[in-house]
């Protein structure tokens, strides 16, 4: 066909991935060509055109992306807002303590010691 095809359930599969452990669209392309290597696929899909058949996927899905930022009783005009917290929160491996603990229980010589 002079092109490519990506299944839709690899598609699904990187949705959830991303969904439910935050994994980037480059981590998980990494990973697929890394197995796609495994197995002994010799075609591989460079990440610019994963990428594009991700937004492909996006198009087909039924997801009125405008309305998901109204509220379905006062459209664009909310009294109050409300957030779970879970959209301003961070990993706790960002967080400075989390940093320091991880370099205390490395041993070995330090990175200017190397």
């Amino acid at each position: 066909m002079g092109t490519y095809l990506v299944h839709h359930d690899i598609m699904r599969d990187y949705m959830f991935h991303f969904l439910y452990s935050g994994t980037s669209m480059y981590n998980f392309h990494n990973s697929w060509m890394e197995i796609l290597t495994d197995c002994g696929t010799l075609d591989t899909l460079p990440y610019k055109r994963f990428r594009w058949a991700w937004h492909a996927y996006l198009n087909l899905l039924d997801i009125p992306a405008a309305e998901g930022f109204y509220c379905p009783k006062c459209r664009d005009n909310p009294r109050s807002i409300v957030m779970d917290g879970t959209t301003l929160g961070y990993h706790q491996r960002y967080s400075a303590k989390h940093s320091t603990e991880v370099a205390q229980q490395q041993d070995g010589p330090s990175h200017r010691g190397r």
